[in-house]
């Protein structure tokens, strides 16, 4: 499995400094807490601390409530495929068979941002998703690009810059008309709320990287070509989360393999058994970390 480096998901300035002014070290739990109480008030900042400082992951009881995002919708179409499928009822269809086996094979608690053919902000999904106190965020997307031979899944979680120009070419398109930075695939310049979530998600960049692997890994499997590997990108719609989250490109409709196979009921039914697997093994990781078992 390919590895990535993890990037530190708030930066302060854009520039080098000539010298250093002054250094005050605060525990990061604590500033954490602080920013999710400054930026979300109205959610309580969900934060386990061991007796040694270290931070714990946020719920105690372990996966209880996922959220599933299908990407775009409404008059944001996505990608259309030659064959005229769009992205944004690939997307729409999986998320549905997902929520379905998640919901009956490990009977948590399944939302989705959408349910229908609407319009909805990037921002306002992850919004969905903190209010609802979710443990685990996936939004599903897929992909497209000028070169038509690329295909196969990629799986990304969050950072200030791309790690590479496949996850920049992915951040400009999936971020839309969203403040998505430069042509460089780099996040905007940082405000203070932009600091204070990019601070809450990198409480989780350990969680979300491991959940990452597993649905890239899982996604592998049934795709059986080269691995696109698991990639760090400061996508919107993963910004401002507060618990792990990653998004998944299921496969580049601009191919046309992957655009037959994505339009195909059967295939689109195994994506989601795939992305099922990757949710169960995830499940039982993060019931490691929490030190409770998986229920």
């Amino acid at each position: 499995m390919q590895r990535v480096r993890w990037q530190a998901a708030a930066r302060v300035g854009g520039g080098r400094r000539s010298g250093l002014r002054s250094l005050i070290l605060i525990p990061i739990a604590t500033v954490v807490a602080i920013a999710l109480l400054l930026v979300s008030p109205s959610r309580p900042a969900a934060l386990a601390v061991s007796a040694d400082g270290e931070q714990l992951p946020s719920s105690r009881q372990g996966l209880r409530t996922i959220v599933i995002d299908p990407g775009h919708g409404g008059q944001a179409t996505g990608t259309i495929a030659a064959n005229g499928l769009q992205e944004k009822a690939v997307t729409l269809d999986i998320a549905i068979r997902l929520r379905e086996l998640v919901f009956r094979r490990l009977g948590l608690q399944v939302r989705l941002t959408r349910e229908s053919d609407v319009d909805l902000e990037n921002v306002r999904r992850t919004e969905m998703a903190n209010n609802w106190e979710a443990d685990l965020f996936i939004s599903i997307h897929a992909n497209g690009f000028r070169q038509t031979a690329v295909r196969g899944p990629e799986t990304y979680f969050l950072s200030a810059s791309a790690s590479d120009a496949v996850a920049r070419r992915a951040v400009l398109r999936e971020n839309g008309s969203d403040d998505a930075g430069s042509d460089t695939g780099a996040a905007p310049a940082p405000g203070l709320e932009f600091i204070l979530w990019d601070l809450a998600q990198t409480q989780h960049l350990r969680e979300s990287s491991l959940f990452a692997e597993g649905l890239q890994a899982s996604l592998n499997d049934l795709w059986r070509i080269p691995d696109r590997g698991v990639k760090q990108a400061p996508f919107t719609v993963l910004r401002g989360a507060t618990m792990p989250a990653v998004l998944v490109e299921v496969g580049y409709l601009s191919n046309l393999d992957d655009a037959a196979m994505l339009q195909d009921p059967d295939v689109r039914q195994r994506i989601a058994e795939s992305l099922f697997r990757g949710i169960s093994a995830f499940r039982e990781q993060y019931a490691v970390l929490a030190g409770v078992p998986p229920n």
